[in-house]
């Protein structure tokens, strides 16, 4: 479930069905949604060895985070690089 308003806590949830499906013997793809789940899906496949990322968008959604949000839309790859 995605919670409005409470980004920490919709992330957790997105990082935790990420972490499980990571720990399964399924191939999971992502496909569409705001870019602001990328970070957290990927927080959930931390320690998995073999993992690829295609990106694509008319931006590169690489700046620093801004305004004290981890979370925002624009930052995403740029997080996902740290």
């Amino acid at each position: 479930p995605i919670f409005t308003g409470e980004p920490a806590r919709s992330f957790t949830g997105i990082r935790e069905t990420a972490r499980a499906l990571g720990e399964s013997s399924v191939i999971p793809v992502f496909l569409g949604g705001d870019h602001a789940i990328t970070y957290p899906i990927l927080e959930g496949f931390e320690g998995v060895d073999d993992i690829t990322v295609v990106h694509l968008d008319a931006h590169m959604d690489y700046w620093e985070p801004s305004q004290n949000s981890p979370y925002d839309h624009s930052c995403c790859m740029w997080l996902a690089s740290r």
